[in-house]
């Protein structure tokens, strides 16, 4: 996750400083299947982010694929997991293949405690029946495939709009947490205030990003 901004929380009454923010290198783990209906869905993601977050996906993370997926979701801010094409249904069933690069990437982003967008498309596999473990999270708006570019990148920027409320608290709370950890003897009443300033912090950031 990006790093607290310069100032914000050293003195909770100090104004902070954003201009160091351009300075600072920001990125979000895309979680697809690389299958050619999907390729649409990618680029418009990576469209949608360009100039403002870094996008990296397995793809980027070669020659040492599995280090690499590890190292780059530690680094990143949050993710955007896409819940399809996970299972390719063959004609024959024994050649069906389920992709469990998904399902792996997800946890590593759960278990980092990164902030995860979903999105998910019309041929998506039943959550309940095969994905139980996260039919209590809040999904995004459903995305018919194919759709117009212009339509498309329309359906990632209201996806992204109403997760940055959640992006928002998750990324106070980290910092929170890495500002306790500096300083350990902080009374309660001026940890709440920290608290508070952090998120002014990270919703003048990210709105600013949106």
């Amino acid at each position: 996750m990006g790093k607290i901004p310069k100032n914000s929380y050293i003195q909770i009454s100090q104004k902070s400083d954003f201009s160091s923010k351009s300075e600072e290198s920001h990125s979000l783990f895309l979680v697809i299947s690389y299958d050619k209906k999907l390729e649409m869905l990618y680029d418009a993601v990576k469209e949608v982010f360009n100039g403002r977050f870094d996008v990296v996906s397995g793809k980027d993370c070669c020659p040492r694929i599995l280090d690499g997926i590890c190292q780059k979701i530690k680094e990143v801010d949050f993710g955007i997991v896409v819940l399809s094409g996970i299972k390719k249904v063959a004609k024959k069933k024994s050649e069906s293949v389920f992709k469990m690069n998904i399902p792996f990437e997800l946890g590593m982003l759960y278990v980092l405690e990164k902030p995860i967008l979903y999105l998910y498309t019309d041929d998506s596999f039943n959550i309940d029946r095969e994905f139980s473990d996260i039919r209590d999270v809040q999904l995004g708006q459903k995305i018919s495939l194919p759709k117009t570019k212009k339509a498309l990148l329309k359906l990632i920027r209201n996806n992204f709009n109403a997760f940055i409320p959640q992006l928002i608290e998750a990324t106070a709370i980290k910092w929170h947490q890495e500002s306790i950890q500096n300083n350990p003897k902080i009374s309660v009443s001026d940890s709440k205030k920290m608290l508070a300033n952090l998120r002014i912090v990270a919703r003048s950031f990210f709105v600013k990003l949106a």
